[in-house]
């Protein structure tokens, strides 16, 4: 779902990747690790943005998609840098 804007070439306006490990653990200019951030985001339903005017529209995560997303956040995102989320397209 993310990789649709947050691409190997961010597009829609996403400032950043997420298709490699080190793009979840990557920390921003207060030492926050991107993962965290996206947490929050998600469980506050700003991503995915379902309010952009995008075809075929923004879907919404599924529950199983979120929660999974959201338990991995709290772990502490576990995983090394041979993890990536690299899609076949």
């Amino acid at each position: 779902n993310c990789q649709r804007c947050h691409g190997a070439e961010p597009s829609n306006g996403a400032p950043f990747s997420l298709v490699t490990y080190d793009d979840m653990q990557a920390s921003n200019k207060k030492g926050k690790a991107r993962f965290e951030t996206i947490a929050q985001v998600v469980e506050s339903e700003l991503m995915p943005p379902t309010y952009l005017e995008l075809e075929p529209p923004v879907a919404a995560l599924q529950s199983e998609d979120r929660e999974l997303l959201l338990a991995w956040c709290e772990q502490g995102a576990p995983g090394d840098a041979s993890d990536d989320c690299a899609t076949a397209d």
